[in-house]
């Protein structure tokens, strides 16, 4: 938790997931790997939230640390899915595009190393007719399910990179920006992406609508400024 009025969030492994309140239950912000899910339940036990309150669900983007366990998840419970068009073809297939760059050579060797414990696949998951598609920003369809936010379109990690904006400059970015592997001097960018040009802009984006604390899916939420810091760098 970043202070006393954080949204509600789980760390199920290296991937933080968030819930955010809905029309009628919850809307959750990404799963986690496949074998997550039992302690993913297991925690929204322990938080007092049945299972059924999830609504919706939301992926910021398809890899397999993010949507592992869709399919089961909406399979048991019949949540609508909200994702992006491009993640379409590999989510449908349950696999993970691999051809990125690493931001340096530590990420490279650590995610190397971590590849060799882990398969990058996980139950495809194909939409059902009430399923949510959406093509980049979107600033009406969260305030249509009970959510005073709304979705920017941050692709620069991968070509399907959505964000979850709140009102209140709560920011859930995904992998648009990151906190961890600190000894990899990453600087908040992705440990892999498509475009760095492509992150700096959506950062910049984000800040100019408005974002005050960023959530990331890997560490600690901060503000962010960090980001404004970076950029300011990055122009000077």
């Amino acid at each position: 938790m970043f202070g006393e009025n954080s949204p509600l969030s789980i760390r199920l492994g290296f991937t933080n997931v968030f819930l955010t309140e809905c029309d009628g239950g919850y809307l959750l912000v990404d799963t986690s790997y496949t074998d997550q899910y039992d302690h993913f339940k297991t925690e929204l036990r322990s938080m007092g939230i049945d299972l059924h309150q999830i609504k919706y669900v939301l992926l910021t983007h398809h890899h397999d640390d993010h949507a592992g366990f869709v399919r089961p998840l909406i399979q048991e419970i019949g949540a609508r899915l909200i994702v992006h068009e491009n993640a379409l073809p590999n989510l449908e297939k349950g696999v993970h595009y691999m051809d990125m760059l690493y931001l340096n050579t530590c990420t490279r060797v650590t995610l190397t190393l971590f590849s060799l414990i882990r398969e990058h696949t996980y139950p495809g998951y194909s939409l059902k007719d009430d399923d949510i598609v959406i093509q980049g920003d979107e600033q009406a369809l969260l305030k249509e399910i009970g959510v005073d936010g709304e979705i920017l379109y941050t692709l620069g990690h991968t070509d399907d990179s959505i964000t979850v904006l709140m009102s209140n400059g709560d920011a859930f970015v995904g992998d648009a920006a990151m906190n961890f592997l600190g000894f990899c001097r990453i600087r908040y960018r992705p440990i892999v992406y498509e475009s760095l040009d492509d992150v700096y802009q959506s950062w910049e984006r984000l800040i100019e609508r408005g974002a005050i604390t960023v959530y990331s899916s890997h560490g600690d939420a901060f503000d962010a400024d960090k980001l404004s810091q970076i950029l300011q760098r990055l122009d000077g």
